[in-house]
């Protein structure tokens, strides 16, 4: 059905890496009867910044045949799923999604007996029977969220080895070369360790942490990577209309040499940078970090909420125009229009203390 040929790393993934290191990508016979519908379950290619810790680590893990099942577990937002799918895409492997919830049965995995259109009754493969026969990848999003009875009941299938599906039949499911699970989660399967953030999390048997092959932990990116998504989010805006924009909204900063720049004379980095120092404070005195205080942030600014008030900005940028500030407005889209009302006061204080832009101009 495919052929594995080695190219660049750096090609592939676009990083900035030794240009001898390869990575196998599948390429597809297309005259085959049911590519189609693999090609189909291949997650579709888009801008992305791969993490290079993250990238060396499921490699590694690749480097078998049918490797162990891989758990990637952190913060919300640090883009574990993403990061699983955009590989998958660069790499050519089809991926057949699960997501983690606590009325989540064993059948949702293997399959079940439907009715089609025709009012027949016929079995439904579910995702890990999917994944398993095409040699694609079954990623269990959220799988901390499951009940421990029925992570437990997946340890089996998790091995790697042949399964049974008991109700069709007993049919033996013997897994294609390729095939992979790989769960992401909030937690390490040891509960909610960030006072309440996830707080519907499991703490789960210890057989079933045995099973993964390998676990990464996946953080939020650094200022360099989160200064470069930043970048791309604005990377269409000319400097004359970003500063059209900062005049509107009469912008005032410091930099970090302890000079004041306003309006039209702030660069596009001293604006960047500012975004960036203010998230790490919002990050700082939120919950998921540890912050104990009564007054701390219930939700913090992950990346993904970051670039969500990036790109807001964005959209917005007109809103002086309607004596709205834009950088307000956007993160009450992005963030606090999701925190509770003490919060949301003391976040636009926040934005004020760094930009000097009232909510209303």
């Amino acid at each position: 059905m495919y052929k594995l040929v080695d190219k660049p790393l750096s090609e592939v993934l676009g990083m900035a890496v030794d240009p001898s290191l390869t990575v196998p990508v599948r390429e597809y016979d297309e005259s085959i009867n049911g590519v189609s519908y693999v090609l189909a379950h291949i997650p579709k290619a888009e801008p992305y910044l791969f993490r290079s810790d993250m990238v060396r680590d499921v490699l590694a893990w690749l480097r078998d045949e049918n490797p162990e099942p891989l758990l990637i577990h952190g913060p919300t937002g640090t883009g574990k799923t993403s990061f699983v799918k955009q590989l998958a895409a660069r790499l050519q492997i089809p991926v057949w999604e699960s997501t983690g919830n606590e009325e989540m049965e064993l059948f949702e995995f293997f399959g079940q007996f439907l009715l089609n259109e025709k009012g027949a009754t016929v079995f439904l493969d579910g995702p890990a029977t999917q994944a398993a026969k095409f040699g694609g990848w079954h990623l269990i999003n959220e799988m901390d969220r499951m009940r421990p009875g029925v992570t437990v009941g997946l340890n089996g299938y998790m091995e790697g080895g042949t399964f049974t599906l008991s109700n069709k039949g007993g049919e033996v499911v013997t897994p294609r070369a390729g095939s992979a699970v790989i769960a992401t989660a909030n937690t390490n399967f040891v509960g909610d360790e960030t006072n309440g953030n996830y707080s519907t999390a499991h703490i789960h048997d210890k057989s079933v942490v045995e099973r993964f092959g390998m676990i990464i932990k996946a953080d939020y990116l650094d200022d360099d990577q989160e200064r470069a998504l930043l970048a791309l989010e604005y990377q269409d805006i000319t400097d004359d209309d970003l500063q059209y924009w900062f005049d509107a909204e009469g912008m005032e900063i410091s930099r970090d040499d302890g000079t004041t720049v306003r309006g039209q004379y702030i660069s596009r980095d001293d604006y960047i940078n500012t975004m960036l120092k203010f998230r790490k404070t919002v990050r700082d005195q939120s919950v998921e970090s540890g912050n104990t205080a009564g007054n701390a942030f219930e939700r913090t600014m992950s990346t993904r909420t970051l670039l969500r008030w990036a790109k807001h900005t964005v959209r917005f940028s007109n809103a002086p125009d309607k004596g709205l500030s834009a950088l307000h407005y956007a993160l009450e889209r992005a963030l606090s229009n999701g925190c509770t009302a003490t919060s949301k006061v003391a976040l636009h204080q926040l934005l004020k203390d760094y930009f000097g832009v009232d909510a209303v101009l």
